[in-house]
């Protein structure tokens, strides 16, 4: 702000609707989610991620503890997580 200080807020303004054990502030699967629909990774009824080129393509998930059971849990068969 204008007295150079830092103010940290909620990603999440209002309820995420999620049953794991994410915090209130975050859950990691709707931020995945977004990624996932803004890249346009997001399968379709059974269908495999492809590029335009027809490769396929998988996700690499990193984290760090037990909030990130939410994200893995939306991956795919095919995808990486390591947790």
């Amino acid at each position: 702000d204008d007295n150079g200080r830092l103010h940290i807020k909620y990603y999440h303004q209002s309820s995420h609707g999620c049953s794991s054990p994410c915090p209130k502030n975050l859950c990691k699967g709707v931020v995945l989610d977004e990624i996932l629909n803004r890249e346009g990774m997001r399968r379709r009824s059974g269908a495999k991620r492809q590029e335009s080129d027809g490769e396929e393509r998988k996700v690499v998930y990193v984290g760090d503890g037990g909030n990130d059971v939410c994200p893995a849990m939306k991956l795919d068969s095919t995808d990486y997580v390591f947790a």
